[in-house]
């Protein structure tokens, strides 16, 4: 791996770690996705596998995707219907 994928990874890491904690403060179940290592973020950004789907309280449901190659971050709220 080169410096700029290192680079990229750990801005990557950086930023979902970030990401998974303010979710979880705000009541989401991050359990799958706060003890996720840098070498896994590294494998799942080659398999584009970067997606978080969870939920709040079983009430409201949240889907994020990065859309590369800027990795901006798409967020799709998605409510059950009743």
């Amino acid at each position: 791996m080169n410096n700029t994928s290192s680079n990229r990874i750990a801005t990557i890491f950086k930023s979902r770690t970030t990401i998974v904690t303010l979710l979880n403060d705000q009541g989401y179940d991050m359990s799958n996705y706060d003890s996720i290592s840098i070498n896994e973020i590294d494998a799942m950004t080659n398999n584009q596998q970067l997606d978080i789907y969870t939920s709040a309280n079983n009430v409201s449901m949240m889907y994020m995707t990065a859309a590369n190659p800027t990795m901006k971050l798409n967020i799709v709220y998605i409510r059950p219907l009743v």
